[in-house]
């Protein structure tokens, strides 16, 4: 029987240690044990709050925290979490037990997708395509007929509560648990949820969107 390993992939990450004074009166977010942080940490800190991509420092209950601000809603990254750039760019936190259940550190390597065969072509099983996604990777179907049709992964975050419709079920505030879930971005170039057919779950026609 044919054997199989999951493609690797190159993603960048620090580790939240919390706030620090890095002068007299201004507590500064630490990373990796310095105030030192890379570009896109540092694009990120200087968006306004509400602006997808923006990480800003917490109030209140959340003042030991940095609120990181996804199409998601409002994930919350606390001292020990890592932040993770993906490789669509995103960026979200990471609990330090799932983080290094599941990455290495490693330096810069070649892994691009045409290096492993199992993720070329249009001839990938529905079960393969997972796999692709769990690693960040865009999928879709040669057989789809739409033009610039994909999906994508949204991992599992945790979040409070604070515009609908979740605001109409919860009480604003409520820390919950979101599910990791996938989405299809649409020939109409919009974003909505997706459920596997019959037809998708037994086609052998996915390929990876590079």
């Amino acid at each position: 029987m044919p054997q199989f390993r999951k493609r690797p992939i190159v993603i960048e990450a620090v580790q939240f240690d919390g706030f620090e004074n890095e002068d007299e009166d201004t507590p500064a977010p630490m990373f990796n044990g310095r105030f030192h942080a890379p570009d896109w940490i540092l694009d990120a800190l200087g968006k306004n709050e509400g602006e997808e991509g923006a990480i800003y420092h917490g109030d209140e209950d959340l003042i030991e925290d940095l609120i990181i601000v996804t199409l998601e809603g409002n994930l919350i990254a606390r001292p020990g979490d890592w932040i993770i750039k993906g490789v669509q760019g995103e960026i979200y936190p990471c609990k330090p037990d799932i983080f290094a259940a599941t990455y290495d550190e490693g330096g810069q390597q070649d892994v691009g997708i045409g290096k492993n065969p199992l993720y070329r072509g249009n001839d990938m099983t529905f079960g393969q395509a997972l796999d692709a996604l769990k690693e960040g990777l865009r999928v879709a179907r040669a057989g789809w007929n739409g033009k610039g049709m994909f999906l994508f992964l949204v991992p599992g975050s945790r979040f409070k509560v604070n515009r609908p419709p979740l605001l109409g079920i919860y009480e604003e505030g409520t820390e919950i648990n979101y599910h990791a879930h996938i989405y299809m971005k649409t020939a109409q170039d919009t974003v909505v949820p997706w459920l596997a057919s019959q037809t998708d779950a037994l086609a052998e026609d996915w390929t990876v969107i590079d």
